[in-house]
């Protein structure tokens, strides 16, 4: 059983290495997910109106 996370809340996820992502790519089955990215990409780079930290919303905005 998978626990509701509340809707608004910022759960912290572990950030992968390329061999910890390539290694899970290899033992990944047919239906397996790995999410990337999990927010409101438009409202979390504008600076108005983000509620992510600073320097979090630019190491975003600085992606693309």
């Amino acid at each position: 059983m998978v626990a509701a996370t509340p809707i608004g809340a910022r759960v912290a996820m572990p950030k992968l290495t390329d061999v910890e992502l390539y290694a899970w790519i290899a033992q990944a089955e047919a239906d397996a997910r790995l999410e990337y990215r999990r927010g409101f990409l438009g409202i979390d780079v504008t600076p108005v109106i983000s509620t992510l930290p600073e320097p979090e919303r630019r190491q975003l905005a600085d992606l693309g």
